[in-house]
C-alpha cells in the first residue's frame, strides 16, 4: 500500500457525515483513521463563503427547527443562531401585471397558509401520486371555491401555482415536482424552521464538531488527518487476504488500506460512479435504493452591490408571472428565468441579495456565463420592481454549481415515486453496511440520504456520521 500508516478506518468524504463520524471517533479515544477528500475544503454541502462585508452559505443555509435537532442541541449554548427577523412568511408575492393591485398582506397571507396546509396535506396522505399532481390539483379547486366572486384575483392566484410548484422544488431538492412522492417519512424538528447564523455561516457547526468554536486554542486533531484532492474512484471490500482488509484507489493512483471504509459521498455522485465505485458490485437491494431515490438541485445567486437600493422594510419577493408574459418568455427563448422565484435579503449581510432558482432548468442555468445568469435577473428586478424602486448594477456575482460539481452531482435527496414503495425502508437500506465473506460488517454508509427521517438536512447527515462511528467502536471493542 502506498500509505505506510494502514489506518484502520478509511472515511470517503470530508462534509458533514464524514467530520461527524470523525470526530465522534476521536471524542471517543480512536485515531486510526483518515478521511479522503476530494475536494480541497472540507464541509461538503456546508459551504460558507466571505462575500461583501458577510458570510454567504452557497448550501445549507439555516438551522431548521430546534427540538431533536444535533445542529441546534450542538450551538445552542454559544449565542450563533438567532430568529431571521428578515423571514419571508407570509411569501412577499409581487406579480408582473405590476397594474394589478389586488395584492395585499392579507392575501400573501390567504395563499401562504393554503400552500402549507396542501403541501403538509400531501406529505401526510395515503394517497400515492406526485407531489406536483396532487398540490395543482387541490390548490386549483381551493382557488376556484375561495375567490370565485373576484376573477382578476384568482387569475391572479391561479398564476401563482407555478410559484408555489418551484417553492416545493426548492423544499425537496428536485428538478422535478412530478418525481417526488406525496406520502413521505420526513420528520420535522418542532420550533423556528429558519434560525441564522448571525453573520457566521452554517460551517460553524463543523469547527464546533471540531471543537474550533467557540475556543480554537484545544481543537480535536483532526487536520492532519484530511488528506485533500484525493477523488476516490474504487473501493474493494471482498478481498482474499486474511485480514480481511479493504482496498480504497484514488484518481491519483494513491492506494490506501484499512479495515473498514464508511463512505459519505451524495447519492448524486452514488448514483453516477456505482457501477465502477465498488468491487465486486454492491447487493442488488443497494444498488436499486441508490437508483430509485430522489436527488435533484436547486441554485442559488447572490448579487453583491455598493449601496443598497432596495428600502428597509423591503423583505424580499416571490415572482408571480401572468401567463402572457411567461408566454412572452418562452418565444424570446428565456423560460428559464421564470425558475429564479424568489429573492431573499440576507440580515446580517445588508447588501447582498440572495436569488433561489429551482425546477428543471438549474443544470443548463449553471452552464450559463456570469453576464447570461445577471442580464435574466436585472430582467427579472426591472419587471417586478421597477416601478418601485431603481435598482443598480451590482459589484459581485457569486453563485452555486451544485449540480455540475462532479463531487456532489446535486443538492440534496428526496423521496421519489419510484422509491415511494418501499417508502422508510429505501433510506434504510441506503444505511445499512455490507458484510465480508466472514459477515463483518466493512463498508459503511452516512450521508443525509441514508437518514430515515432527516434526509435533505445537516442534522440528518450528522447524526449518521455519529451513527457510523458508533458502530466502528462496537465493532472495534
Amino acid at each position: 500500500m502506498e500509505d505506510s500508516r494502514s489506518p484502520g478506518v478509511i472515511i470517503v468524504g470530508a462534509g458533514a457525515a464524514g467530520i461527524a463520524t470523525a470526530t465522534r471517533l476521536l471524542r471517543n479515544d480512536f485515531s486510526n483513521f483518515i478521511i479522503l477528500e476530494a475536494q480541497d475544503r472540507i464541509g461538503g454541502r456546508v459551504f460558507s463563503k466571505k462575500f461583501g462585508n458577510g458570510m454567504v452559505d452557497l448550501g445549507a443555509q439555516w438551522c431548521h427547527g430546534e427540538e431533536r435537532n444535533i445542529v441546534y442541541d450542538l450551538i445552542k449554548d454559544y449565542d450563533v443562531l438567532k430568529h431571521d427577523s428578515s423571514q419571508f412568511l407570509p411569501f412577499q408575492l409581487q406579480y408582473s401585471q405590476t397594474h394589478f393591485k389586488g395584492i395585499n398582506e392579507s392575501v400573501n397571507a390567504e395563499l401562504t397558509e393554503l400552500f402549507f396546509q396542501i403541501y403538509e396535506q400531501a406529505q401526510d396522505t395515503v394517497e400515492i401520486t406526485s407531489m406536483g399532481d396532487y398540490f395543482s390539483k387541490y390548490y386549483v379547486e381551493a382557488v376556484e371555491t375561495k375567490y370565485h366572486d373576484n376573477q382578476s384575483l384568482k387569475q391572479f392566484a391561479l398564476n401563482a401555482e407555478v410559484f408555489f410548484l418551484h417553492m416545493i422544488a426548492s423544499l425537496e431538492g428536485t428538478l422535478s415536482v412530478y418525481d417526488v412522492s406525496t406520502g413521505c417519512s420526513y420528520e420535522e424538528c418542532k420550533g423556528d424552521q429558519m434560525l441564522t447564523w448571525n453573520g457566521k455561516g452554517f460551517q460553524t457547526i463543523l469547527d464546533v464538531l471540531m471543537n474550533k468554536f467557540p475556543n480554537p486554542d484545544n481543537p480535536l486533531p483532526i487536520g492532519d488527518k484530511i488528506l485533500f484532492e484525493k477523488e476516490v474512484e474504487n473501493i474493494q471490500w471482498r478481498n482474499d487476504n486474511k485480514d480481511g482488509s479493504v482496498v480504497v484507489k484514488c484518481a491519483d493512483g494513491s492506494v490506501y488500506g484499512g479495515q473498514y471504509v464508511v463512505v459519505t459521498p451524495s447519492v448524486g455522485v452514488l448514483k453516477a460512479k456505482v457501477d465502477e465505485m465498488f468491487t465486486p458490485p454492491l447487493p442488488i437491494d443497494k444498488r436499486r435504493a441508490v437508483e430509485d431515490i430522489g436527488f435533484g438541485a436547486i441554485m442559488k445567486v447572490f448579487l453583491l452591490y455598493e449601496e443598497r437600493w432596495w428600502s428597509d422594510n423591503f423583505k424580499g419577493c416571490g415572482f408571480v408571472w401572468s401567463e402572457e408574459d411567461r408566454e412572452v418568455l418562452r418565444n424570446k427563448g428565456d423560460i428559464w428565468i421564470m425558475d429564479i422565484f424568489y429573492l431573499f435579503i440576507l440580515e446580517s449581510n445588508p447588501n447582498v441579495l440572495c436569488f433561489f432558482v429551482s425546477h428543471d432548468n438549474v443544470p443548463s442555468i449553471e452552464q450559463k456565463t456570469d453576464e447570461e445568469v445577471l442580464s435574466g435577473i436585472n430582467f427579472l428586478i426591472e419587471k417586478f420592481l421597477g416601478d418601485k424602486y431603481t435598482p443598480t448594477t451590482p459589484s459581485e456575482i457569486l453563485r452555486s454549481k451544485w449540480r455540475s460539481n462532479p463531487y456532489f452531482r446535486g443538492t440534496y435527496s428526496y423521496q421519489s415515486l419510484k422509491s415511494h414503495t418501499s417508502r422508510t425502508l429505501i433510506n434504510e437500506t441506503l444505511a445499512a453496511p455490507i458484510c465480508d465473506n466472514n459477515s463483518k460488517p466493512v463498508v459503511l454508509f452516512a450521508g443525509e440520504a441514508t437518514h430515515s427521517v432527516y434526509y435533505g438536512t445537516v442534522h440528518g447527515a450528522i447524526e449518521t456520521g455519529f451513527r457510523e462511528a458508533d458502530r466502528l467502536l462496537s465493532l472495534i471493542k
